[in-house]
């Protein structure tokens, strides 16, 4: 919503209108500082979510709270490192990214309903706006999803496309192609790993070959989806969580600090490095085994 309403504060401060309207904690001056505002805008925007920060060498840190800090708020993305379903569906970027997409698509928007679903929220299809269409279909998937569930937000994509089969298989196509079909195969992180790694070192013939295979793997995996025969959470694996010794801020701005708990399903190298005795090496094989 703060990606939503500083377009909108932009437009209305073109317009000459008194900017002042949308200063209600929601827009950009919310933030903190500017590369706050540019992870979370142009990172969500972008789909930045979906991949790995920057792994920081543990020595070049006094505690592991700053080497944790240091970890989740880098702004150097390693586009090669594509995450596994556990971690992305555990993003709020990833997810903000998908709802920013939803919103930004004219699908979404322009398909209107039946006169009774209006009813449900006091108005009908003449008096809402694409927008605020859109926004009446997500509140009333949302409705029908269990918010306290680990996996609530793919329930919501469910819910979503089961509420308005007309636009199920376009929100599914869309939840998968921005979070590169991690949810739905083990396979997808190293199939687009692949990708990124044969393009940056520029081999052309090994990279259109390395992009029909993936193609050929994304409409196979669509194809299973769209038919029910593969769920959206057929990767996502249930939570096992850890607490260390390690205290950590909750949130960066705070000065408490409280016991680091992490699930071992979504843990990176720096979540595993909180354990007594761990090293960076021990934790790079766990993940590889992990994988």
């Amino acid at each position: 919503m703060q990606i939503v309403t500083r377009d909108m504060s932009s437009i209305e401060y073109e317009r000459g209108i008194d900017n002042e309207i949308w200063d209600h904690a929601m827009d950009v001056n919310a933030w903190l500082c500017y590369r706050d505002e540019q992870l979370r805008y142009h990172g969500v925007k972008n789909n930045r979510f979906v991949y790995h920060t920057a792994l920081p060498e543990p020595a070049e840190f006094d505690s592991y709270a700053d080497l944790h800090i240091a970890h989740i708020a880098s702004s150097s993305f390693t586009p090669e490192r594509v995450k596994n379903g556990s971690q992305v569906i555990a993003s709020e970027g990833a997810i903000a990214s998908v709802f920013y997409h939803i919103y930004e698509s004219e699908l979404f928007k322009n398909q209107y309903c039946s006169d009774e679903f209006y009813q449900l929220f006091g108005t009908a299809a003449g008096q809402v706006n694409p927008t605020q269409n859109l926004y009446l279909k997500i509140f009333h998937a949302l409705a029908q999803t269990d918010l306290t569930s680990s996996t609530a937000f793919l329930e919501f994509i469910n819910n979503y496309g089961q509420c308005f089969p007309e636009e199920r298989e376009g929100i599914i196509k869309l939840f998968l192609e921005l979070t590169h079909y991690t949810t739905v195969s083990g396979r997808a992180a190293a199939v687009f790993g692949n990708l990124y790694r044969i393009g940056r070192r520029g081999r052309m013939e090994e990279f259109k070959q390395a992009y029909l295979e993936a193609r050929s793997f994304k409409d196979a995996m669509l194809k299973e989806v769209l038919a029910g025969e593969r769920n959206l959470d057929q990767a996502v694996h249930s939570e096992e969580w850890v607490q260390s010794e390690k205290l950590i801020p909750p949130v960066p701005w705070e000065d408490t600090m409280i016991p680091y708990a992490f699930d071992m399903n979504a843990a990176t190298e720096v979540d595993l490095l909180a354990l007594e005795g761990m090293t960076l090496e021990k934790a790079r094989a766990m993940i590889k085994e992990r994988q």
